[in-house]
């Protein structure tokens, strides 16, 4: 085989090894008894199927359930901050702030 199709092949195994070890890690703070209760009465629907495209992420409340939204957010509070306070903003505008 390709040594290059190879390491791809590798790099895709360890995503999916990774996002399916990150699916059990729980997010802090939410009881996870109330969640499995409340997926178990309203299983059926949009938001079974939603689950269970997810690999029941969703209704164990994973860090992977969290998506793209922490990622967004962070943005928009860095965006407000370097509006903000000058100091932040300069930091953006050089190449080298935003390697520390």
């Amino acid at each position: 085989m390709n040594s290059a199709l190879t390491r791809k092949i590798l790099i895709t195994f360890g995503f999916l090894f990774a996002y399916r070890v990150l699916a059990f890690v729980p997010v802090a703070g939410v009881d996870t008894s109330v969640i499995a209760s409340f997926f178990d009465a309203h299983s059926n629907g949009m938001l079974g199927m939603a689950n269970m495209f997810s690999g029941n992420a969703i209704s164990r409340m994973s860090i992977i359930s969290l998506g793209i939204m922490p990622y967004i957010t962070a943005s928009i509070v860095m965006e407000l901050l370097a509006a903000t306070f000058p100091a932040i903003g300069q930091m953006k505008k050089e190449r080298d702030g935003m390697q520390k």
